[in-house]
């Protein structure tokens, strides 16, 4: 039997470790096109299956960018704000759903699927109490949606056991509820001993990947990553952090890893100021071989800093990117 590819890599960054699965599929007048559809639906229902518990929203505990700590934090419903001495903060996610929308081609050759990944639950901010005992914890309800779109060819080889194959996927996006944070572009460029990649798109769900064609780096390479993003209150700046080297094997291992976002004119930013954030890292030999995935994770300022949900409601945005990781 031969090798297929398997849709589950592409679908590595949006799976939850508890989800509840919402099917949507548009009705077709043919039974034939309703026969498709269940099996492009089933083929992403098995593939997911598959590598549950790598996700990108989901963290454990509010400590994912700061140091954890291990005391009992009190419960406060608001505060002074801005939030001074900050020792953590991340996203909760209390409950999530899926949508998929399949559309197949009159000609029954090809089909698109969009994937939706609803979550609900709490951004939660941990900081040093005031009077000195302990910490403090502050919540502010957090609702996203995150956005794939998958597309699908026809099989037409008797030895290969699917109907219908990936042929190219979409990154990932997504925005909160009510969010007002825009992306403008976003550019990744690789230097590696071969020499320079680049690429880059302005919409993630207009930018597709082919089968087989994933970015490539391996230990030494150093990697840069632009993005331009805005917000509508100038006086609410964004601040983003890379999740990189979101892989099976990580996730297991309790590896995280994470990299600021700089507007300043350093760490490989040209321009101070100019809303082209930029990251930049050499990639090590402590990753894991195989299919990765890079979040592009920006909330604003006042998220994290001001303490008061109705002052400053969670506020965020997310580009997903799959890469592949060669083991020299």
């Amino acid at each position: 039997m031969k090798k297929y590819w398997n849709a589950s890599r592409w679908l590595i960054v949006m799976i939850m470790v508890n989800f509840l699965l919402v099917i949507g599929c548009s009705e077709k007048d043919s039974s034939n096109l309703t026969v498709d559809e269940e099996e492009i639906q089933n083929q992403i229902i098995e593939d997911a299956d598959e590598i549950i518990g790598v996700d990108i929203l989901g963290e454990s505990d509010a400590t994912g960018y700061s140091k954890s700590y291990d005391g009992e934090a009190v419960v406060l419903s608001k505060s002074a704000s801005p939030i001074d001495s900050i020792k953590g903060y991340g996203r909760v996610v209390r409950m999530s759903r899926r949508d998929i929308q399949i559309t197949v081609a009159e000609d029954t050759m090809s089909a698109e699927a969009e994937i939706t990944f609803l979550m609900k639950g709490n951004f939660v901010i941990r900081a040093e109490n005031p009077d000195g005992e302990g910490l403090v914890k502050y919540t502010k309800p957090l609702e996203h949606e995150m956005k794939r779109i998958v597309r699908f060819v026809r099989n037409t080889d008797p030895e290969i056991d699917r109907r219908w194959l990936v042929s190219e996927v979409s990154a990932g996006f997504g925005r909160s509820k009510n969010g007002t944070m825009s992306l403008s572009s976003v550019n990744v460029t690789i230097h590696s001993a071969a020499g320079v990649t680049d690429f880059g798109f302005t919409d993630p769900l207009a930018y597709f990947i082919e089968r087989g064609g994933l970015p490539q780096v391996s230990q030494g390479d150093t990697v840069t990553v632009e993005v331009g993003i805005a917000n509508s209150n100038a006086d609410d700046a964004p601040m983003g952090w890379i999740h990189r080297g979101k892989n099976r094997n990580a996730k297991i291992a309790g590896m995280r890893v994470k990299h600021l976002f700089n507007d300043e004119g350093t760490y490989g930013d040209r321009v101070a100021g100019d809303g082209i954030y930029t990251v930049r890292w050499i990639v090590g030999q402590t990753e894991f071989a195989g299919v990765h995935v890079g979040a592009l994770d920006f909330v604003t300022h006042n998220t994290v800093y001001e303490s008061d949900a109705d002052v400053a409601p969670y506020n965020s945005l997310i580009v997903a990117l799959p890469y592949r990781k060669v083991i020299n």
